[in-house]
């Protein structure tokens, strides 16, 4: 990770850097700005389709990202370790639903991504409806 980028609030992918524009209104990203971060030095080579945030069973306040190669989750913290990566088949069993307490929640690969806020369920449901090829097409 950059220091300079961290500060300075860039990211080195570009389709990372498009992803945050386009969630900039819904507010709450500065609250993810480690996780960000990290995501921007993990997926270099990598595509990222979107993200979403959440909190994630036994790793609290998560990102998500979605790239055309994997399913990267990241606790919002600079300690090594907390990261988990997922290969994209995952999203093919993944449950998208509602509890009362929870909120929207993904069930993900026997795992819960829980208290998603509503702009971001609506990305969940574009991909998890959509071919994903055609999300790889689009985001490539």
């Amino acid at each position: 990770m950059h220091f300079e980028s961290w500060v300075s609030d860039r990211y080195s992918n570009v389709s990372l850097s498009s992803a945050v524009k386009r969630h900039s209104s819904h507010g709450g990203l500065k609250k993810f700005h480690k996780a960000l971060h990290m995501a921007d030095s993990m997926v270099r080579g990598e595509t990222v389709v979107d993200f979403v945030v959440g909190k994630y069973s036994g790793l609290g306040d998560t990102l998500m990202v979605i790239t055309n190669e994997r399913v990267l989750l990241l606790r919002n913290t600079f300690q090594t370790g907390q990261s988990l990566s997922f290969d994209l088949q995952t999203l093919d069993q993944a449950k998208l639903s509602y509890f009362p307490l929870l909120g929207h929640t993904l069930t993900l690969n026997g795992h819960r991504l829980s208290r998603i806020p509503a702009p971001f369920v609506a990305v969940l449901r574009n991909l998890l409806t959509a071919k994903l090829s055609e999300h790889w097409a689009v985001a490539a």
